[in-house]
């Protein structure tokens, strides 16, 4: 079997009840300029602490806005140690909003109406958010952490005890059923720990869910996500049975055409028919200057199979 690398960023996607943020990978960010600006927003989440009025909606307002970071933080090429340094720093987040959640109920304590009513307010809502969210963004740390961790072999299982804090995190997140967006995002971050854990069925059936579950919101960004990992994992296990290429044809989309056409071919030698969906997608990439020699190298392995198909001047390989 040809084992195709797919080295693919894609930003993550995150709802945080009616709003959403999508960065941009952000090139060049260094270990110590995401941690100063990591402890910038620990700061300003320390001194909104401190405020008497309007700290649940700061607070609020703050766990959304660290969102981009979080992605920049994944996509900077940061060893483990870096990244512990992200995670400790959210953990302190964590921690500023459980003392004022502490707070906040000790001062209506002594009457249950009140206890009723901050129970029943925004600003509970708000800070309920915040303190659910911090470890949300924990888990997307801990899942780039694991993702830098090499098993020395089977009997170790070094990664699946690494992933294990992400999972939890993403699990909690998944569970918090009145915050669609931590449901959702929890849910897509349970779907990359079974990629990593190789269980690609399983992370199919999360992904195939999620799509389901957005059904209808066509507009949004993180259904374009969960669809991009579809295709990813069918070219992956060479199920590519519908044609889902894009018409932007940038250097993420040439990787999954060519992962998706080696599946494909995989298929084709498994069933003896003639591969049309990878030589189209074979030619594309000759048309669009995305071959090198890995690739000539991999039609090689598939010369029988590709012989009856035009893949232009590659047809008589």
């Amino acid at each position: 079997m040809i084992k195709i690398k797919l080295n693919i960023t894609y930003t993550i996607f995150l709802i945080m009840l009616c709003s959403f943020a999508m960065s941009s990978v952000v090139y060049g960010d260094t270990g110590a300029a995401l941690e100063a600006e990591a402890k910038t927003f620990l700061n300003t989440l320390e001194q909104i602490e401190t405020a008497t009025d309007g700290a649940a909606k700061e607070m609020f307002e703050l766990a959304n806005a660290i969102g981009p970071l979080i992605d920049r933080i994944r996509q900077a090429e940061l060893n483990i140690a870096e990244l512990k340094k992200f995670r400790v720093i959210l953990n302190d987040m964590r921690d500023v909003v459980e003392r004022t959640v502490i707070d906040v109920e000790e001062k209506a304590e002594d009457s249950e109406a009140e206890l009723e009513r901050l129970y029943r307010s925004q600003d509970w809502d708000d800070i309920s958010f915040a303190l659910a969210a911090f470890p949300y963004w924990r888990a997307w740390i801990d899942l780039e952490i694991a993702r830098r961790v090499k098993d020395e072999g089977d009997i170790d299982n070094l990664k699946s005890t690494a992933l294990l804090p992400a999972q939890n995190g993403f699990r909690a997140a998944s569970m918090q059923l009145f915050r669609p967006g931590l449901v959702y995002g929890g849910w897509l971050g349970r779907g990359y720990v079974e990629i990593e854990k190789k269980r690609y069925a399983r992370a199919h059936t999360i992904f195939k869910n999620l799509e389901r579950a957005l059904m209808g919101e066509e507009e949004s960004p993180i259904l374009e996500v969960v669809r991009f990992e579809l295709r990813i994992l069918d070219a992956l296990t060479g199920n590519v049975t519908v044609d889902s290429r894009s018409e932007v044809f940038d250097d993420d989309e040439a990787q999954i055409q060519r992962a998706e056409a080696f599946g494909l071919l995989q298929a084709s030698r498994k069933t003896g028919g003639r591969p049309l969906g990878a030589a189209e997608r074979l030619r594309d990439l000759m048309a669009a200057g995305k071959i090198d020699q890995a690739l000539i190298d991999d039609m090689m392995v598939y010369s029988q199979e590709l012989s009856g198909v035009d893949i232009g001047v590659y047809t008589q390989i």
